[in-house]
């Protein structure tokens, strides 16, 4: 088998997608750095600083009007959220534009299947905290309880989400390539958290702190209201595809500054 360059593997033949898109990802040699990555993102984010806030601005506004519909809710909303999954790749190519926006329309059911795994996991997680809150609103809308007693109990819950939302974040982390792997690769839904979770294994925990830096921006972005959040998400999502890009092989330089990790040692 005739070797390739490491940054051409995201555009694997049509058979060996059809065949067996395993194996395509295990042809990938991934490594991680988190320096590199942010100084990627941050030069991705530099250059495509106009297209990312477009972007931004026409994705929510799109999803904003598909809440207003039942199915657009539950059925369309996911794919607008897919093409976000890979915005920061297409700015890492230096390629974002808005068609990636609708992207995700082309692998309807992949992407579908995908996004409500990973929702029920990430319910699953919370219950010890939704159930709780749920029989404690039913309770003082019945007027069983007071407010202040309402406030009391609901303390124990609001303490317990801190250490679940940190655990739905790693899961979030395990499951960052899910959506990459559909749109850039046509992997089915099961398939791509599968590769997903086993392509990051090597790297979760530098991939997590990114994750927390990312979430963090964005959080700011928020803070700072509409202005921020049009420059947050596109740095956020550049910084977040930079890290996409290593993992699937689209860089193809040495990473020897602290953080990295290869997937295996001697």
């Amino acid at each position: 088998m005739q070797n390739q360059d490491p940054r051409n593997l995201y555009r694997p033949s049509e058979a060996s997608l059809d065949s067996n898109p395993a194996s395509d990802m295990d042809a990938i040699h991934s490594s991680f750095n988190l320096g590199r990555a942010l100084e990627q993102g941050w030069a991705a984010f530099k250059d495509q600083v106009g297209p990312g806030v477009i972007f931004v601005l026409v994705g929510m506004l799109v999803a904003l009007l598909l809440t207003f519909t039942i199915i657009g809710y539950f059925l369309l909303v996911p794919h607008i959220m897919a093409a976000f999954s890979v915005g920061g790749l297409y700015m890492f190519r230096r390629k974002l534009a808005l068609d990636v926006l609708f992207k995700g329309f082309s692998f309807f059911g992949s992407v579908l299947g995908a996004y409500y795994v990973t929702f029920m996991i990430n319910m699953l997680i919370q219950s010890p905290v939704l159930v709780p809150q749920v029989i404690g609103y039913v309770a003082l809308i019945r007027g069983e309880i007071s407010m202040v007693e309402f406030n009391q109990y609901m303390m124990i819950p609001g303490l317990l989400s801190w250490p679940l939302n940190a655990v739905n974040l790693w899961i979030g982390t395990r499951f960052m390539l899910a959506m990459p792997l559909i749109l850039e690769r046509n992997y089915g839904a099961i398939d791509s958290l599968k590769a997903s979770w086993r392509q990051t294994r090597p790297f979760q925990w530098w991939l997590l702190l990114l994750m927390f830096l990312s979430t963090l921006i964005g959080s700011l972005g928020v803070i700072a209201c509409i202005v921020g959040i049009l420059i947050s998400l596109p740095l956020g999502m550049a910084i977040h595809g930079a890290a996409i890009a290593q993992l699937l092989g689209e860089d193809s330089a040495p990473t020897q500054k602290s953080g990295d990790i290869t997937p295996t040692t001697e």
